[in-house]
């Protein structure tokens, strides 16, 4: 999901952040021809969430040698303090620090590390202590809400705690795993007293991380477990355990909101978004003014459990589904552009739209659900006036997308429904329907740039143009330090890789700091800017992170090394 921007020039405000960057240690580590340092490596963190206002040690992961080597966040109000122990830092929060996932790196005089994600909460974690492998062993959790930060640590391992439920209420655990760079996949389980389990979460709906959710029967003592598959999946189906398979857990009976509908508002108005979830009785609508808004993204601040749900801020006219419209005959009618939000409910629903289109015109559908939090695994399809299919369906298990060309002069219909058949509040969607917008978007396979003083080095950058853009496009880095300069090659008017070179003058001095590569238009009546991104999570990766990827790149030049002389040969 997509930050707010801060930080760089006016004009090349687009990015991902909602609290800016700052270093928060200052960077002592001097480069001389003595040192024999690597670039910085970080596979973990943990603990990985801090509560506002709490002082704590937190041990990193990885490779740092020497140390210690500096730390840089996108996040205000919080420090980090390097030990003598290598590997432990010191942290502390202040109570203004924005509740969140955020991004660090750590970095030395050679480089930095690859970004990696970690929490704001309001109220600090329960630690989770072993031995709890069993119900025999279970941690007692003494009061919920809860939120437990914990780590699955030996292969095998399963994580057990003990619950006091309140009959007549639900219980919910949602886990954060995967989301956090975790290697696995985590299932979660809940045992009633005598050790039966009563419910279980693997996979919620498109998301590896599960929500568990238990309409409490009787009141007493139950067992909740946590354990993980291997992620990527292995050859042998087991459970994971090491040093780096690290979880969140948000436990509670109180209110939990997981969604808010619609999901997106035109921006300039004012709505009341209405919650779903669990446990919600005698909540309000959620008010929400986009009069104000400047970005594509609000964020609303949940506190039972914490979460910050997305809502989408469009300038394209947003409406909302109205049942019944399952048919061809009762299809709502909509005019394009527009953007449908709706839910499917009752159980095998199929939600028809009607439109009028001209032969050959270009149509564009996209989809989305399990990228904003919903469940849907969407099925979309094509259909004329009598409700006969024109276009092969299109599915995936988050988002789908269609371009479809209208045969003739006539009234279409778009039907969108469950693959599997399921409904119900959480099965919620964004329908874009209208001519398709063109666009480019722009990544790198490398997330750093090193430069040695008098010398150059190359960033590749993969420019791909969407839906038929034309306009030429520039390459800019704005806020580079003194004695750095930039040669882009030409951008191609296809789809294709573009050099931007790098160079450092000989007097340039030891530099570590973020920048963002900015691809823009040079023409054409309107002004597209966008960030070059680097993927987090990898390609290959299936399932969303709580940050997928980071447009703000990291530089580094190095002085060039002295040339010691060979020393003269010993006269014998």
């Amino acid at each position: 999901m997509s930050r707010d921007a801060h930080g760089s020039s006016p004009g090349f405000l687009t990015g991902r952040f909602s609290c800016g960057w700052c270093t928060i240690l200052i960077f002592a580590l001097l480069a001389c021809e003595h040192c024999l340092a690597g670039v910085p490596t970080l596979e973990y963190l943990f603990p990985i969430a801090f509560g506002r206002g709490t002082k704590e040690t937190v041990t990193f992961g990885g490779k740092f040698d020497p140390w210690p080597p500096a730390v840089w966040t996108d996040c205000s109000g919080i420090t980090f303090a390097a030990t003598t122990n290598s590997g432990k830092f010191s942290v502390e929060v202040s109570r203004e620090a924005p509740i969140g996932p955020h991004l660090l790196r750590l970095y030395n005089a050679e480089g930095a590390s690859t970004p990696h994600i970690f929490l704001i909460k309001s109220l600090a974690d329960v630690p989770e202590k072993e031995p709890n492998d069993s119900v025999q062993e279970a941690q007692p959790i003494d009061k919920l809400p809860a939120s437990i930060g914990g780590r699955l640590e030996k292969g095998g391992d399963v994580d057990t705690f003990a619950l006091q439920l309140e009959a007549g209420k639900w219980f919910i655990a949602k886990v954060d795993a995967y989301s956090l760079g975790s290697p696995i996949d985590p299932a979660l389980h809940l045992l009633n007293e005598n050790g039966v389990r009563v419910a279980f979460a693997h996979d919620d709906g498109p998301r590896f991380d599960p929500v568990l959710a238990y309409n409490v029967k009787k009141s007493g003592r139950y067992f909740l477990e946590i354990a993980g598959f291997v992620n990527p999946p292995a050859a042998d189906i087991r459970y994971a355990g090491g040093p780096a398979t690290i979880y969140e857990l948000a436990l509670t009976q109180g209110p939990y909101i997981k969604q808010l509908f619609p999901p997106g508002i035109q921006k300039g108005k004012i709505a009341e978004l209405q919650p779903s979830g669990w446990n919600l009785e005698g909540s309000h609508p959620v008010p929400i003014d986009t009069r104000s808004a400047t970005n594509e993204h609000l964020f609303i601040e949940i506190t039972t459990p914490e979460s910050r749900i997305p809502i989408v801020i469009t300038d394209v006219n947003e409406v909302i589904e109205a049942e019944p419209n399952n048919t061809a005959t009762n299809a709502q009618k909509i005019t394009l552009p527009c953007i449908v939000n709706g839910r499917i409910n009752p159980q095998r629903d199929e939600d028809r739209f009607q439109f009028n289109a001209s032969k050959g015109d270009r149509i564009y559908l996209q989809l989305e659900s399990g990228n904003i939090g919903f469940s849907l695994e969407p099925l979309l399809r094509i259909e004329d006036s009598a409700g006969q299919q024109l276009a092969p369906e299109d599915r995936n298990n988050t988002e789908s997308k269609m371009g479809w060309t209208a045969p003739t002069n006539g009234l279409y219909i778009v039907a969108v429904s469950d693959l599997f058949h399921r409904a119900g509040d959480d099965y919620g969607y964004r329908l874009f329907i209208g001519p398709a917008k063109p666009d480019f978007r722009a990544t790198v396979a490398q997330d750093s740039v090193r430069l040695i003083s008098g010398e150059t080095n190359e960033l590749k950058i993969n420019v791909t143009r969407v839906n038929n853009y034309t306009n030429a496009l520039a390459i800019a880095v704005p806020g580079l330090p003194e004695g750095v300069t930039t040669k882009p090659s030409e951008v191609p008017a296809n789809n294709g890789e573009v050099s931007l070179s790098f160079l450092a003058s000989t007097n340039s001095v030891l530099t570590n700091l973020p920048i963002r590569v900015i691809i823009h238009s040079t023409n054409g009546a309107e002004y597209k800017a966008h960030p070059a991104t680097f993927e987090i999570r990898g390609k290959e990766a299936a399932g969303d992170r709580l940050i997928n990827d980071v447009d703000q790149l990291w530089l580094t030049i190095t002085p060039k090394p002295p040339v010691i002389p060979a020393k003269a040969p010993e006269k014998k």
